[in-house]
């Protein structure tokens, strides 16, 4: 076996235990209330095409068709700027994740009429989430608890996004249109 190569794939596990690690002690610190959220004016669509930049690569490497919007365009709230990237990057991987290759992903950020919150929706053409699977929105579950599972992670993927301590109350849900 290749030298170069060996270490290339040591390389890529490195990069993703690392991932992991710093995962779960973000998590953890967020759970502790041991980060200092931070309440200030955003502009939704500049925290999201950080989210979107983030697993572009990816979704590019699967064949997958990625789409982002934002309507009105200048929307802006009152939020945490990093609470909002790290949902938007969690959904979107999650998403990235569990599509299968040349499937489609879409962000669509909309003002709801009442002009007070605003819809975030992370959609994709990947293996839903049927309604007895909605624990998977919890800390450390995945769909899937079998040790032979396909996908890999530790679970905390879709668990930023109820929890709201960064942005807000959120609601969330999981659905199966297949």
């Amino acid at each position: 076996m290749n030298v170069n190569f060996t270490m290339w794939r040591v390389s890529i596990k490195a990069v993703r235990l690392l991932a992991m690690v710093n995962n779960i002690l973000r998590y953890t610190s967020l759970m502790a209330n041991n980060v200092t959220i931070q309440q200030e004016r955003c502009i939704l669509a500049e925290l999201c095409a950080v989210g979107v930049h983030t697993v572009h690569e990816q979704a590019t490497q699967k064949g997958q068709t990625l789409t982002f919007s934002v309507e009105p365009a200048g929307l802006e709230i009152i939020s945490d700027p990093e609470g909002i990237i790290q949902i938007v990057q969690q959904l979107l991987d999650n998403a990235v994740k569990f599509t299968p290759e040349d499937g489609q992903i879409g962000l669509e950020v909309r003002k709801n009429g009442d002009d007070k919150t605003v819809r975030l929706v992370v959609w994709d053409t990947g293996i839903g989430l049927p309604t007895e699977q909605q624990r998977a929105f919890q800390p450390f579950v995945q769909g899937d608890g079998s040790l032979a599972r396909k996908y890999g992670g530790v679970g905390l993927g879709l668990a930023y996004a109820p929890d709201g301590r960064t942005a807000g109350r959120c609601d969330y849900g999981g659905e199966r249109t297949r």
